[in-house]
């Protein structure tokens, strides 16, 4: 069916605010596309509050890299601390030089994302190595405890001073966070925590393996369950390269199966998404078409993310928009009112 020109519009619209991408009418199979990678890492100071706290913490921040190999339009798309830690890794990505993405050798527009961690020396915790304190794993036990008996007081009292110093701390809080929000929380909450309990990381490094293995296999349940599915690929492939035998089955191989059908396909979807305490919004886009209606709240501007270009307008409610190009991620990012609920439709 002939597009309208209104229907257009938002395609026009990007196209006029996006920075210059590569020639993208070229055939896939001949495009070689190279992504940017870091030169020489800028510097940021701990932040003094945190070192002196004994808080450790990390982000992970998506960038946009231009063909001169200076990035621009960073921003935190998870991170675990205080905004102090978020600020220190921005400004150290701000200061850092690249190599530009390139495709078949020319220099493009291009996305990076990486974590970046705050840690502490071993001997300001007085352990021999980084690693929980053992009140903290006694009040983890405690917890689970309380909320296999139902009991949310003591739980809740255990929580408020469950308070965690290392990324190790941290991760195990993320395990107690999803043993209480299964007890008492959403979905959304237990999704969260279990994040929180990943830390960004593609194998075990504050978990055990097995743990960290648990934990990947709820996650890609509750991703699947949520409609997250761009996510729930990525948390699908690191498992099957942990050898996982969860994500091999027969039901979990077609649950996949079902989610790549949907992304090659013109089958729409509609997924919930709210502005927490957070101006923003970040979210993995599994299709190239979206709409966002707003349900309470208000979104001011749309940015976009791609492997191979950058895109950013204001918000129109009454539009679908359409990322041009083909065989990139693309991230999305929704800019507005703390507290917004809106839905995300992809087609």
């Amino acid at each position: 069916m002939r597009k309208s020109p209104h229907a257009l519009l938002p395609l026009l619209c990007a196209l006029a605010a996006a920075v210059p991408a590569d020639n993208l009418t070229q055939r896939a199979s001949a495009v070689q596309f190279k992504a940017p990678r870091v030169i020489d890492w800028g510097k940021a100071p701990y932040p003094l509050a945190e070192r002196s706290a004994l808080n450790e913490g990390w982000a992970v921040i998506s960038v946009m890299i231009d063909p001169e190999g200076k990035p621009y339009e960073a921003t935190v798309a998870e991170s675990m601390g205080s905004a102090a830690f978020e600020q220190a890794a921005l400004t150290r990505i701000l200061k850092s030089r690249f190599e530009p993405a390139s495709v078949n050798g020319t220099p493009v527009h291009g996305a990076y994302s990486v974590k970046l961690e705050f840690t502490l020396s071993p001997k300001n915790f007085l352990l021999a190595k980084p690693a929980y304190q053992k009140f903290f794993v006694e009040r983890h036990v405690e917890i689970a405890k309380a909320a296999e008996a139902g009991d949310r007081e003591s739980a809740d009292a255990r929580l408020a001073r469950m308070q965690p110093h290392t990324l190790y701390e941290d991760a195990l809080f993320g395990v107690t966070q999803y043993y209480y929000s299964s007890k008492w929380g959403t979905e959304t909450q237990q999704l969260r925590a279990l994040r929180r309990a990943v830390a960004g990381e593609k194998e075990p490094t504050y978990l055990s393996k097995r743990t960290f293995a648990k934990v990947l296999e709820t996650e890609l349940q509750l991703e699947i369950q949520l409609k997250d599915f761009a996510r729930a690929l990525r948390t699908a492939q690191t498992l099957t390269a942990m050898g996982s035998e969860e994500v091999t089955s027969e039901p979990r191989q077609k649950s996949l199966e079902e989610i790549r059908k949907l992304r090659d396909n013109e089958d729409a979807y509609t997924v919930p998404g709210e502005l927490g305490e957070r101006p923003s919004w970040y979210y993995e886009l599994l299709k190239r078409r979206f709409q966002v209606e707003v349900t309470s709240g208000a979104i001011a501007e749309v940015k976009v993310r791609c492997d191979r270009q950058y895109l950013s307008f204001p918000f129109d409610p009454t539009q679908r928009y359409t990322i041009p190009g083909h065989n990139q991620s693309c991230w999305l990012e929704l800019i507005g009112q703390p507290g917004t609920h809106f839905r995300l439709t992809q087609s």
